[in-house]
């Protein structure tokens, strides 16, 4: 099977985020604590997803013996490690970009007007 699951899933999940962005009446509707058109502030879900990632490797590990073992645990212990920082990494990634993005537009637009005044009064 493979990555099979993951070629249908992916391009429904990016159906469904480019819809909650850029659709208004979904952006901004909230679902529980989460204000749909903006990202999670108490990075709850990367802690989730984390504790999740978690929980399967210690299913998935229990018949395993020897040197497969070894791997096992740190493959336990670093995937949600790596899940929790990408999700906490790309959240505030994300908020720089946007406050930046932000300034950038109220700086652009305050020198527009700074300009049409000075043509103004000349």
């Amino acid at each position: 099977m493979g990555c099979i699951p993951l070629l249908v899933q992916l391009p429904v999940f990016s159906i469904v985020y480019y819809a909650i962005r850029r659709i208004d009446e979904i952006s901004a509707s909230s679902f529980l604590w989460l204000d749909l058109g903006h990202s999670d502030p108490y990075f709850i879900l990367p802690i989730v997803a984390a504790v999740a990632t978690y929980l399967q490797g210690r299913v998935m590990q229990t018949g395993v013996e020897g040197m497969n073992l070894s791997l096992a645990l740190l493959a336990q212990i670093l995937s949600p490690v790596m899940v929790l920082s990408f999700g906490i990494f790309f959240t505030v990634r994300s908020r720089l970009v946007l406050d930046d993005g932000q300034f950038v537009y109220d700086l652009s637009i305050s020198c527009i007007k700074e300009d049409f005044s000075r043509e103004g009064s000349a």
